[in-house]
């Protein structure tokens, strides 16, 4: 890796190496003959500084060059090492791709805060380079804000998203319309968390007027489009009205939804729909579930095994709500199993309103399985808010 970096013979540094072990400025490491190590950070940080800004930037280009070369197999693994070193080279559509791909590998890996870190490296990066890398980071904040959404970082993920438009925004060529829809109504959800609906409503306004009259007909030819007509309506619109408990009107939208959703929905909005459609249901039937209402839940479940990079999150939230009706149904040990296996997954990939919504439910179960042994009569399960994410409940 030296000799790489250098572009050296591996035979001509030997001596080198050996001299520098002499003089105790570096020594071999304990685990391997191979690897050597600087004697004390501060000899380190001394010759570091002592380099040139010309000849810094070079060795981190041909350090980062080199780690490529070796690592070809597994660069996701050491995507924040290249990034920081391409960063330090002053090569910024290299750093900025590779602190982008640590990013999203420890966000695979539900490594939320290794995540923020390094998108937030990698915002750092594109900000430097100005208006010319825009583009990606508006893509870079959007990642950012999910990641902090999903660890309950409301006030943090609300200014990525409003970051995110106004780079999406700006300039004489605003960027692609379906992206800027795509941010105003994740902003639209993550606004009634808190909840604050009128804000709500008005990033869904401007997500609808962007989309355009085309995007929620039959005949409409652009799928990306489609697809997020469909998240405005069901997890946009639809979330709205049952959170302001108004299910006639979250019913309207979700039959306005369902032959778009019927002929291009993905898994993701399928699982959604289910469980919206759902709810309105209970709300309108004062919480009885029937047969009905349960097939509908277990077909979100089976969606969401389905919705690809998000679906250990799709599926605990289906998992939860299932859980959650079986509660309300009586059927307690079965409600147990689901809500058991929901919490497992939040506290597994770090989605903090997974898993409050889990353990409330496991309370309210273990209460009236406990007032049952007693003889008493049981209490109520009640009504659980939809909550933000992927149109939660």
């Amino acid at each position: 890796m030296l000799a790489a970096t250098l572009g050296a013979a591996p035979a001509s540094l030997a001596p080198v190496l050996a001299e520098l072990t002499a003089s105790d400025l570096v020594h071999h490491a304990e685990s391997s003959r191979s690897v050597f190590l600087f004697r004390h950070a501060l000899i380190q940080e001394a010759t570091y500084l002592a380099l040139l800004r010309a000849e810094r930037r070079d060795l981190h280009g041909r350090a980062a060059r080199a780690i490529e070369t070796a690592a070809a197999g597994r660069l996701p693994e050491v995507a924040a090492i290249l990034g920081r070193h391409y960063a330090t080279a002053e090569n910024a559509d290299r750093a900025a791709y590779y602190l982008e791909l640590a990013g999203d590998h420890a966000n695979d890996a539900f490594a939320n805060d290794e995540a923020i870190a390094s998108f937030r490296e990698a915002l750092a990066v594109t900000e430097r380079a100005g208006d010319e890398m825009a583009a990606a980071a508006v893509q870079l904040q959007a990642k950012l804000a999910n990641v902090l959404w999903r660890t309950a970082r409301h006030d943090e993920a609300r200014a990525a998203f409003r970051a995110a438009l106004r780079l999406a925004n700006a300039g004489p060529r605003p960027l692609d319309p379906v992206l800027r829809a795509h941010l105003h109504t994740r902003l639209g959800r993550l606004e009634m968390v808190e909840p604050r609906y009128a804000e709500a409503a008005a990033a869904f306004d401007a997500a609808e007027v962007l989309l355009g009259a085309d995007a929620g007909r039959a005949g409409a030819t652009d799928d990306s489009a489609a697809d997020q007509w469909l998240e405005l309506m069901i997890d946009g619109r639809a979330s709205l009205h049952l959170w302001c408990f108004e299910p006639d009107l979250a019913r309207a939208v979700l039959e306005q939804a369902r032959p778009i959703l019927e002929a291009r929905g993905t898994p993701a909005r399928k699982t959604t729909f289910y469980r919206f459609w759902t709810l309105q249901r209970l709300m309108r039937n004062r919480l009885r579930v029937d047969d009905e209402d349960l097939a509908n839940l277990r077909a979100s479940v089976a969606a969401a095994e389905h919705t690809g990079e998000d679906r250990d999150k799709d599926v605990g939230y289906a998992t939860d709500f299932l859980g959650w009706a079986l509660l309300l149904r009586g059927d307690l040990a079965a409600a147990a199993e689901e809500l058991t296996k929901a919490l497992t997954m939040a506290e597994r990939i770090g989605e903090t309103l997974l898993r409050d919504l889990a353990l409330s439910s496991l309370t309210l179960t273990a209460m009236r399985r406990h007032e049952h042994s007693d003889g008493a009569r049981p209490a109520p399960a009640g009504v659980r808010g939809v909550k933000g994410g992927r149109g939660e409940l």
